[in-house]
């Protein structure tokens, strides 16, 4: 419709905000949100201030730009957030009063005022072809509803200068709601995969780039927040394959960026394997004030003489775990953990086996290896047979390691990080992870059915 000067070009920026929307109550009638619960994550200072600032650095040259809220007292809340930064900005709802409606609507079409911001009022009927930003500060999971939003601006206004329409889209950091829809949503893409003012034509394109591309993805990198005073970051939580360090993962590219040791980042650890004598973790933690500190620890191999040698006394399990060093940031942590495993585990020439491109990583497999993994994987090592375990299919899938072949093409150095995040617990993490996707999986076959109910209304706008 576009391509035939129906409607008007548009382009998007998605703005990433710390939205947390896992509490919202959803309405069992619609579907959506229910106004009241979305209100009190959307409607507070820190994210009516970041849609304000979004607008003025982003759109604050566009003539006539409609806000949509989630319920009345957002409204006024939202508009004078605008009011104060000295924008001129009108609000309208449900409660406004017919002739007062009327005055605003014309005023509005009259470019007398830059901004009007609404609740549920203007998703549909209202005729202002001249809006040239929609402003979307009211998440939902109606693929009607934001279809209808973004819609109020792409009506054509030759007379006005329009050239196209600029959607703000503000979209959640944390564990993405199933079934909201955003723009990226509705392309079927990932928020990261929008830069700031994309374009319609280039979104229809990635989506189709994202649907010839069948071939395994790496996770990507996170995107800088928006600066804003008072969102101070942006993060997305991912739920990590267990063995998805053989692909570029945002952690392994991130710890490789710090080390040229063989450091293998496990559910936001680390363990750096030394030699048989033990291993260095660096994991995470919060102190009392909930700063990020990260604790490195050694574990020693459980040999009495080694943790003689290294402790001054036998021990059992409980004594051998040693705390080295606890630091503020991961590159000081990787710095201390280093330091340790070459003076103390692998001082001189040794130092060189722990490196990522050590000769010792380069050679194939050995038979104990592919043994340990096999019991893992439930794949049979008996040259006669193909026999594999069916209740283990999804472990030999997130590995890629299939059939005894695959196995015996395994260089020694990627068996030794299967088997430490094996030896790392990382099976029993793997189990609830299978679990999470197995309710995700059922929650979306809920969500697919109430969206097939879902129709698209298209017809003649009116006042």
């Amino acid at each position: 419709m576009i391509k035939d000067q129906w409607l008007c070009n548009v382009r998007f920026t998605i703005v990433k905000a710390n939205i947390d929307l896992s509490a919202v109550t959803v309405n069992r009638a619609s579907g959506d949100f229910a106004a009241s619960s979305l209100a009190q994550v959307m409607n507070t200072e820190a994210i009516n201030s970041l849609v304000v600032q979004s607008w003025i650095e982003k759109a604050g040259n566009r003539k006539s730009t409609l806000v949509f809220c989630t319920n009345t007292a957002h409204v006024h809340d939202l508009t004078n957030e605008f009011r104060k930064r000295g924008v001129d900005a009108r609000y309208i709802h449900a409660g406004t009063p017919a002739k007062e409606r009327l005055a605003l609507l014309d005023g509005f079409r009259s470019g007398l005022f830059p901004v009007l911001v609404n609740c549920a009022i203007l998703t549909e009927g209202a005729d202002v072809p001249n809006i040239d930003c929609v402003v979307i500060a009211r998440p939902t999971r109606s693929r009607n509803i934001f279809a209808q939003m973004i819609g109020r601006g792409m009506r054509l206004s030759p007379g006005t200068g329009k050239e196209d329409c600029h959607i703000l889209d503000f979209v959640d950091t944390h564990d993405r709601v199933a079934g909201t829809f955003s723009t990226p949503t509705l392309f079927g893409l990932h928020p990261s995969d929008i830069e700031s003012g994309a374009t319609l034509e280039e979104l229809m394109a990635k989506k189709e780039a994202a649907q010839e591309d069948d071939k395994e993805r790496p996770a990507r990198e996170t995107e800088e927040p928006m600066d804003s005073p008072r969102i101070k970051s942006v993060t997305y939580v991912e739920h990590e394959d267990p063995f998805s360090w053989e692909y570029d993962s945002k952690r392994e590219k991130h710890i490789h960026s710090l080390s040229a040791l063989s450091w293998v980042p496990i559910q936001g650890s680390y363990i750096l394997e030394c030699m048989g004598k033990g291993s260095m973790r660096i994991q995470p933690f919060e102190d009392a004030n909930g700063k990020r500190i990260w604790e490195v620890n050694f574990i020693a191999a459980w040999d009495k003489e080694s943790m003689k040698q290294l402790f001054g006394r036998p021990g059992g399990i409980a004594g051998r775990t040693r705390r080295i060093a606890t630091a503020g940031t991961l590159p000081d942590a990787v710095s201390a953990a280093e330091s340790f495993a070459k003076q103390k585990l692998a001082p001189g020439q040794l130092g060189l086996g722990l490196l990522r491109t050590a000769k010792w990583r380069q050679g194939p497999s050995t038979l104990p290896q592919r043994q340990i993994l096999a019991k893992s994987l439930g794949i049979s090592l008996d040259p006669k047979s193909k026999e594999v375990d069916p209740a283990k299919a999804h472990m030999r899938a997130f590995s890629r390691v299939h059939s005894k072949e695959d196995l015996a093409r395994l260089t020694k150095g990627r068996a030794a990080d299967m088997i430490t995040k094996l030896r790392s617990g990382v099976k029993g993490a793997y189990d609830k992870e299978l679990k999470r996707r197995a309710r995700e999986a059922k929650e979306q076959q809920k969500e697919d059915s109430r969206r097939a109910r879902e129709t698209v209304r298209v017809g003649p706008l009116s006042t």
